[in-house]
């Protein structure tokens, strides 16, 4: 604890001065400035306090530190908080070096795996779809600000999903139509598929002029 100050003064503040002691400089917290003159020597006894700043500054820090615990060990930002105990073991403006805080809160949490919400959207997409459509691909999900009430275990997430929907094909059905037929017949065939509108058939090797007539051997990728 330091008992007292002597040095010049290098600034004066509103209510505080900054006082170069050997190359440092010390702000000190006084009412008494308008008396004072920028360059002289003085000397301060020094006696420190808690402030109320202090104390609640202190609070900030440790609640914020019980945050970030809480965060790191259930890994999600969907907590409500309540203190149940928040104490200073020395009032403000007390005379003191240091104090301690006492702060106990409580933390009720909703956590849920992604999974799960992927497949509610799922679920969610597949009852407004015809019996006819199918949907392929990964969803492209973004979600605004989530609203909770943990007392009902109730989140509401505001979510925009954007989703690829195809036209069901049966492959062993199809498999069977374009056994045998060649190019202008496969491309008819395909044209009337619900939802095609334009198609391109390539027949490879060169020489090949038909799709083979045995179903085995015709493969079906849908990308």
């Amino acid at each position: 604890m330091i008992g007292y100050i002597k040095g010049n003064i290098i600034e004066i503040l509103h209510n505080s001065i900054v006082v170069d002691v050997h190359g440092v400089g010390y702000e000190i917290k006084t009412p008494q400035t308008s008396k004072l003159e920028l360059f002289h020597e003085i000397t301060l006894w020094i006696c420190t306090k808690v402030s109320e700043n202090d104390i609640s500054q202190a609070q900030e820090s440790l609640k914020q530190e019980l945050r970030e615990k809480l965060k790191t060990q259930i890994n999600s930002d969907v907590f409500e908080e309540k203190i149940l105990v928040q104490e200073s073991s020395l009032p403000a403006n007390t005379q003191a070096q240091a104090f301690n805080i006492n702060l106990k809160m409580s933390f009720n949490a909703l956590i849920f795996k992604e999974q799960d919400l992927l497949d509610l959207i799922k679920q969610n997409l597949l009852v407004r779809i015809s019996e006819d459509k199918e949907l392929i691909g990964q969803p492209e999900i973004s979600s605004g600000q989530a609203e909770f009430f943990l007392s009902k275990g109730q989140m509401v997430i505001p979510v925009d999903v954007k989703q690829e929907v195809v036209w069901k094909i049966e492959p062993a059905k199809f498999k069977k139509q374009l056994a045998g037929k060649n190019k202008q017949e496969v491309e008819y065939l395909l044209t009337r598929q619900a939802g095609i509108n334009l198609t391109k058939v390539n027949l490879w090797p060169f020489w090949v002029k038909k799709v083979p007539n045995s179903e085995s051997r015709i493969k079906i990728k849908i990308e």
